[in-house]
């Protein structure tokens, strides 16, 4: 028989950083809200909130905007 030969990833990497996200109990209905909004994008909750992390800092931090602009009368 042949060997199978082994695939590496092309991305990512084994060393990860967990963080815990606290919810109150009165806003506990945000945690399905997350859930729905990351499956409308088609990725995980992780995913979901780096993503939201991420425009947010392009947007305050580096003065980015993170959407496009239609400009009207030109």
């Amino acid at each position: 028989m042949y060997q199978t030969p082994v695939r590496k990833r092309k991305w990512g990497s084994e060393e990860t950083t967990k963080k815990c996200v606290s919810f109150p109990l009165h806003e506990e209905n945000l945690i399905d809200d997350w859930k729905k909004l990351a499956a409308l994008d088609y990725v995980s909750e992780s995913q979901y909130v780096r993503k939201l992390i991420r425009e947010q800092a392009n947007r305050k931090l580096r003065g980015k905007p993170t959407e496009l602009t239609e400009i009207i009368g030109v």
